[in-house]
Order: C-alpha cells, then structure tokens, then sequence
C-alpha cells in the first residue's frame, strides 16, 4: 500500500511534510502546505489514523481504522476517487 499510495500522492503535486515526523507518512501541497495528507499508527488508542484534505473545502476529513486492511482499502479508495 505504502508505495503505490504515495506514487498517486506526489502525482497530485504533494510533497513530503518534513515538519511532521511522528507519521508512518505526510505530505502536503506544494501550493498550500495547509493541505495535508498524514497517515500514522496511533500507540495510545491503538488505531491507524488517516487524514485528507476536502475537495474545495479549508478543512481536513479525518478517520480511524482498527486494522492495517481497512485504512490501506480506505486510503487507495480516496486517493483514486476523492482527492483532486
């Protein structure tokens, strides 16, 4: 999952976030550095967590996944349908 949804990120004109750190991974728009994609294993709740930039919209949609299967379905599904 990891290389084929970042290949479909940087594509989109995203670049990697070198300010955020903690993440499995992060990138952010090369024009608005506000748009973020992040996506990370979170220790104290024990879920994965993905977040996206809405189309069109100044906010990020976020969501948690109990399992690796589920957010990599959910992410390749949002990357090829949803983000500009």
């Amino acid at each position: 999952m990891y290389a084929s949804s970042e290949k479909r990120i940087i594509k989109k004109d995203f670049i990697t976030n070198y300010f955020d750190k903690c993440n499995l991974w992060s990138y952010m728009d090369k024009k608005d550095f506000r748009r973020q994609i992040t996506f990370k294993w979170m220790e104290d709740v024990k879920k994965y967590y993905f977040t996206f930039p809405m189309n069109n919209r100044e906010y990020n949609y976020a969501v948690y996944f109990d399992t690796h299967e589920e957010a990599g379905e959910y992410v390749e599904f949002i990357l090829k349908n949803y983000l500009e």
